[in-house]
């Protein structure tokens, strides 16, 4: 058996979550027909299926219920520890040295830099 991508996982857990597959491709940004072919793909792998399809409505099997509890929670947290990291590329961070002659060094003291550390709350001063 293959391993499933994250993006199997978390196709799976919107389906589940949403009810159908039609909101879930929705909230995914893909089509009705590629997600189900992707589910559909997974099932195959897995050789077990996943969701009772009628044409109104989308539920879990007892399997896919299991399965569920299990990978809707991985998801969470591998989703959590990306917008944690890329929460870190949005500051600034990190040591500035300014090299100056002995006569320009007043210019560049912790009380006349004071702005550089307000917009850069985790500005460093060291002399």
């Amino acid at each position: 058996m293959s391993r499933a991508s994250l993006a199997e996982l978390e196709a799976v857990a919107t389906v589940a979550r949403t009810g159908g597959f039609r909101a879930a491709a929705r909230e995914l940004g893909v089509s009705s027909s590629a997600l189900s072919h992707a589910i559909a793909a997974l099932e195959d792998r897995l050789h077990l299926r996943l969701f009772n399809r009628t044409t109104r409505s989308v539920s879990p099997t007892n399997a896919g219920e299991q399965f569920l509890a299990e990978v809707e929670p991985a998801v969470g947290a591998i989703n959590h520890a990306v917008e944690t990291v890329n929460s870190h590329r949005d500051k600034s961070a990190g040591s500035l040295r300014i090299n100056s002659s002995v006569e320009q060094q007043g210019a560049f003291s912790p009380q006349s830099s004071w702005s550089l550390c307000v917009f850069i709350p985790r500005c460093r001063w060291t002399s």
